[in-house]
């Protein structure tokens, strides 16, 4: 996937996109990450001592943290910026998915692929230039999507942390 493109429509633009296709990379790991969080025995952690919501929220930062470091790591070897852009995503893309599973619990898988088909088919004014909320196909030096990276992942964090999703407070498992 290192530098393969392939072109969209974008249907504000009115014109197809070049599109990576390493920005899909993220998809299988928030996907992983929210089913792990989801496949969980309510009544047993709901009388342990443990703090759930805390280790729920170094597992998830763990994911992104391994997810960042091995894109700068294949970023290195491969000498393509690519690997740091598909590293900073998917940090930005578990982040959103957090604060996303926090409001509608499980059904935020699916957070990841809506977004990407709204960048896809809505994020860009012109072939060349994403609108500023679309983040995925900024430039790996680009500081506002690192920026927003930081805050939808740190945002994702404390939503883990201070609200339980949905599906723990009806007893879903």
């Amino acid at each position: 996937m290192q530098g393969q493109t392939v072109s969209l429509p974008s249907i504000l633009s009115g014109t197809s996109s070049r599109f990576l296709l390493a920005l899909i990379a993220p998809i299988p790991l928030c996907a992983t990450l929210v089913e792990s969080l989801e496949s969980r025995v309510s009544s047993q952690e709901e009388t342990g001592l443990r703090n759930i919501p805390f280790l729920d929220a170094g597992l998830s930062l763990a994911s992104a943290g391994v997810a960042v470091v091995s894109a700068l790591g294949v970023s290195m070897i491969l000498d393509t910026s690519s690997a740091i852009t598909a590293g900073r995503n998917t940090a930005f893309l578990v982040g959103l998915t957090l604060l996303a599973r926090s409001i509608i619990g499980r059904t935020a898988t699916m957070i990841p692929v809506v977004w990407i088909f709204c960048v896809v088919f809505f994020g860009y004014k012109n072939p060349q230039q994403p609108y500023f909320w679309a983040v995925l196909p900024e430039e790996f030096n680009n500081l506002y999507a690192a920026t927003a990276a930081f805050f939808s992942l740190s945002a994702g964090l404390a939503a883990q942390i201070l609200w339980q999703p949905r599906s723990h407070e009806t007893g879903e498992a």
